[in-house]
């Protein structure tokens, strides 16, 4: 288990992965294991298999406050809004003190187009002090980097934003 946390916190995904995966040859339910896999998944944005393996962890530990709230964040970097809400609030209520929890419910206020809310939220979990300050521009950072990053995948794939029924051709080519 040491190794593969080691690996991962060195970006070494290759190695997180083979670490993990040996221990889940000797036990398939292992919750760490299967979380490990799951955040190493999700940094290479394979996100099925990280779904994979967090919905496994949490078979094995179900109120488990840092998975419920790593999938949270996995399905907000995904822009699915509600599973996320779902996950960290679940995570909350595993451990209603949970920081990550808290900070990525407050991502994705922010996501969502509530600053308002966001900044509350970091307020109630660091004060009125130059921490919840720095948090918020970090998360206004990353939500904005996000909206890009949405962008610019539909930029790639070619996707198009749907295109309200019944708009003659030279409206829609604006």
């Amino acid at each position: 288990m040491k190794q593969g946390q080691q690996a991962l916190e060195k970006n070494d995904l290759d190695g997180a992965q083979q670490a993990y995966r040996e221990i889940l040859l000797l036990d398939p339910t292992h919750a760490a294991a299967n979380h490990g896999l799951a955040m190493a998944a999700d940094l290479e944005h394979r996100w099925k298999d990280a779904e994979y393996y967090y919905l496994q962890a949490l078979k094995a530990s179900p109120q488990d406050a840092n998975i419920l709230s790593d999938l949270g964040y996995s399905c907000l970097l995904q822009q699915r809004f509600a599973e996320a809400t779902r996950y960290l609030n679940q995570a909350l209520e595993a451990d209603a003190q949970h920081e990550n929890a808290r900070v990525n419910l407050a991502l994705l206020d922010l996501q969502l187009g509530r600053p308002d809310a966001a900044e509350q939220r970091v307020r109630e979990l660091y004060g009125d002090t130059a921490r919840a300050a720095e948090m918020m521009s970090q998360l206004q950072y990353q939500a904005n980097e996000a909206g890009g990053h949405v962008r610019r995948e539909a930029e790639v794939s070619g996707e198009l934003p749907e295109v309200p029924a019944g708009l003659p051709f030279e409206q829609v080519q604006e």
